[in-house]
């Protein structure tokens, strides 16, 4: 029989939590029956498999389990498994757990970052870049964007650097069009006064 180590709420309270290890498939069934359906988490499948018969792990968890009993006063492991032949869950496969109950397989680790821990005001925390195109480009590429921008990138070899470098000089250029842009409007506007149109 499979068996797996897992985080079991007792009484389907997510603040209350205990590991139990080496729990087999039938074990697992009995437990969400008891405590709630969302209340075996963290489900590790372990390579180690029990051998022990159907008949000795049904019997087993009449054992321990016997007593326990459903809203409706029926005892979970009678319900579960009907029976004095009755065939127990043997794989965590055929439970049919949803995703989301499994531990995951890999942590995910926070990317270093240079620089200090808060924000320095243009949407970088801790000197990381933000998020853009130029994150996916390759330094080859970011040296030919910069090249057609006539961006200077001096002594900058490291990708971030080249990054910092384009994204400084692309900055004013937005600020000076927009400028460009009022001036364009107070130009149109100031037309119609100079002609005398309006007075």
């Amino acid at each position: 029989m499979q068996t797996a180590n897992i985080l079991l709420a007792l009484g389907g309270d997510s603040g209350n939590q205990v590991p139990k290890y080496g729990v087999t498939a039938a074990e697992i069934a009995v437990l969400r029956a008891i405590h709630g359906e969302d209340a075996v988490t963290n489900v590790l499948p372990l390579d180690t498999v029990d051998n022990r018969s159907n008949r000795t792990e049904l019997a087993r968890l009449r054992a321990r389990y016997g007593a326990a009993q459903d809203g409706e006063g029926n005892k979970v492991v009678d319900t579960l498994f009907p029976g004095a032949a009755a065939r127990v869950f043997e794989t965590i496969e055929e439970l049919e757990l949803p995703r989301e109950l499994f531990a995951a397989k890999e942590r995910v680790s926070a990317k270093p970052f240079g620089g200090k821990g808060d924000h320095d005001g243009n949407g970088r925390v801790g000197g990381a870049a933000p998020a853009s195109g130029l994150d996916g480009m390759k330094v080859p590429e970011l040296r030919a964007l910069a090249a057609d921008k006539n961006v200077d990138l001096g002594d900058a070899t490291k990708k971030a650097d080249i990054i910092a470098k384009i994204e400084a000089v692309a900055v004013p250029n937005d600020v000076e069009d927009e400028v460009a842009d009022e001036e364009e409007d107070d130009e149109v506007a100031d037309l119609p006064d100079s002609t005398g149109v309006l007075g």
